[in-house]
């Protein structure tokens, strides 16, 4: 389901009380994109300077690893992504976010970001309370990789049912496991076991 956003501000809203004044900031600020499959929006070393707000479709990260490459992230509509790190220290990054599917996605840079956090202090405490929520998403999906891949398979389901467009190769890095056991998974989730 698409989130515009409209309803993306909120859903902002609904996390600390905004002032009309910073709704209104905010959507002018955001720049709406559209984004095809496969589309590089980060490239590794370089310092990212956005948030992307998906409306539609999913996003995902990936660490390089000299010719290796993990998906450590995948963004669903409605999820704010960016590279954390890297958008806010200001280095180079070591991830690469791509999308997955084709996007619709609203994008404000860094410096935006700065000047409305400095600016309307609500934004703050949203982006800090955004923070903390996706940290512990983080810490509970890495609680999950611990379990066996069935059991980890069906919380991702679970949490975030469009999993089931992603790639099998982009999943299986996800979820830390090899593409035939990922298929073993759905073979037996197909069987009923």
């Amino acid at each position: 389901m698409a989130l515009p956003l409209p309803l993306q501000i909120d859903r902002m809203n609904s996390i600390h009380h905004m002032p009309d004044k910073l709704k209104l900031a905010l959507f002018k600020t955001a720049k709406r994109r559209k984004v095809l499959a496969k589309e590089i929006l980060l490239k590794p070393g370089d310092i990212c300077d956005h948030l992307y707000f998906i409306e539609e479709g999913i996003l995902s990260c990936f660490e390089i690893d000299g010719e290796e490459s993990y998906c450590t992230w995948l963004m669903f509509e409605g999820d704010i992504a960016t590279s954390v790190d890297s958008f806010n220290n200001r280095v180079p990054s070591k991830e690469m976010i791509v999308a997955v599917t084709d996007c619709i996605i609203w994008t404000i840079t860094w410096q935006d970001n700065e000047d409305l956090t400095a600016e309307f202090p609500e934004y703050g405490i949203i982006r800090q309370r955004l923070t903390d929520h996706y940290h512990l998403q983080s810490r509970q999906i890495d609680a999950q990789r611990r379990r066996k891949p069935e059991q980890f398979y069906t919380f991702l389901l679970k949490s975030f049912p469009d999993i089931v467009c992603v790639p099998n190769k982009t999943l299986a890095s996800f979820m830390g496991i090899s593409e035939p056991t990922l298929y073993g998974v759905l073979k037996n989730r197909k069987k009923g076991k």
